[in-house]
């Protein structure tokens, strides 16, 4: 069996999205996951596997971006760089781990733990605890699904108190084996110091 060519091309696109900045790594994302989708609707490189039910788990590395409005707290910051200062955004390594049950093909449940990157002030940094419904468009000819959720997510904001608000996201799996698949998935909670994104790539089992 030949190594899908995906593969290099998707190291390839994450490498170049850790690198450049926000509206490149926008741009990059968008065709990361495009050409995830492509792969798994048409590329059958894996014999066809049916998509399975129950229990499952998963987790994923990938990007985080996260863009915080804070009211300064130092009063010698100079005038022109108020904007700057209220408006922080910044990208680092963030994780997510999630525990499941998939009661039908079309519908599960999840709850799931995600951080956005650690800093010198703390060991997780941003991170959220949410649990969330999750709609599912299966594709057993060839042991795909994309889906959606939508929930909510206990925030812990780093420079903020925490907080529950919404929480969302798309995604999309591709069955290697009947108990295990790769995933693509981009997911976002909503918080008090502005909305924590977190875009990655995975690898779930059925347990």
């Amino acid at each position: 069996m030949t190594k899908p060519a995906f593969t290099s091309s998707l190291h390839n696109g994450i490498l170049i999205a850790c690198c450049n900045g926000r509206n490149d790594l926008k741009k990059h994302i968008k065709k990361i996951f495009s050409g995830f989708i492509i792969f798994i609707l048409f590329g059958n490189a894996f014999a066809h596997i049916p998509i399975p039910r129950g229990w499952y788990a998963d987790g994923s590395v990938g990007i985080t971006n996260t863009n915080s409005s804070n009211d300064s707290n130092d009063n010698n910051d100079n005038n022109d760089d108020s904007n700057d200062d209220n408006n922080n955004s910044s990208t680092a390594l963030g994780f997510n781990v999630n525990v499941g049950y998939k009661f039908l093909p079309f519908f599960g449940v999840e709850g799931g733990y995600t951080t956005y990157g650690k800093s010198s002030s703390s060991f997780t940094g941003n991170h959220a605890f949410d649990i969330a419904a999750k709609a599912i468009i299966p594709f057993p000819e060839v042991g795909a699904e994309l889906y959606a959720k939508l929930g909510g997510a206990q925030t812990y904001p780093e420079d903020d108190g925490n907080s529950t608000n919404l929480f969302y996201g798309f995604g999309a799996d591709y069955w290697l084996y009947s108990n295990m698949s790769i995933l693509m998935q981009w997911t976002q909670a909503k918080s008090n110091a502005g909305p924590l994104n977190l875009f990655s790539i995975g690898i779930g089992f059925l347990v």
